[in-house]
């Protein structure tokens, strides 16, 4: 859980259930936490982060909330040295009418290995949720794959949509 409660009882917060394996590292800083699971090379990993955010632009419309994370995210990406944006889906999230479900497949062009025939990925989903009494501010929960082809974990999309299913919002 991450939030903040004012004197007059006003509160917003941010909670989760993190997947239920072993070896998950948990940081807490402010009002963000991280967790962090080692992969099967040492430069790969699985990485949770959940955090409040300040919006660009008002979550509602969500046509107009979409289309700046897809502005922000493209021209982040365009000149990017490191990593090239290979694959990018952001749509809206039925199961809760204040956030906004997004996709990305990051090329590592900086990966140096013995073996080339090997690229390295970031492969991550994200929630990115506004609130209702709050305009300009949410949280997002982004949830990494960090890996090379050989190690692909097959069910990334699935274990996301099961974290992202337990995550619930406060606004009051």
């Amino acid at each position: 859980m991450i939030g903040i409660t004012d004197q007059s009882g006003s509160a917003i917060g941010l909670s989760l259930i993190p997947p239920n394996e072993p070896n998950w590292d948990t940081k807490k800083a402010g009002l963000s936490i991280t967790l962090k699971r080692a992969g099967k090379a040492t430069d790969e990993n699985q990485e949770i982060e959940a955090y409040m955010i300040r919006l660009d632009k008002p979550f509602h419309p969500v046509s107009t909330y979409m289309e700046q994370i897809r502005k922000n995210t493209e021209e982040g990406y365009k000149k990017n040295p490191d990593f090239k944006l290979s694959a990018f889906d952001i749509k809206e999230y039925p199961q809760n009418p204040q956030c906004v479900r997004v996709y990305m497949l990051l090329e590592d062009v900086r990966t140096t290995r013995a073996d080339l025939s090997q690229k390295k990925w970031s492969e991550q989903h994200m929630l990115s949720c506004g609130l209702s009494k709050h305009k300009r501010i949410g949280f997002e929960v982004r949830y990494y794959n960090r890996h090379y082809d050989q190690n692909k974990d097959e069910l990334f999309a699935t274990k996301a949509d099961r974290l992202f299913e337990t995550v619930i919002i406060e606004d009051k």
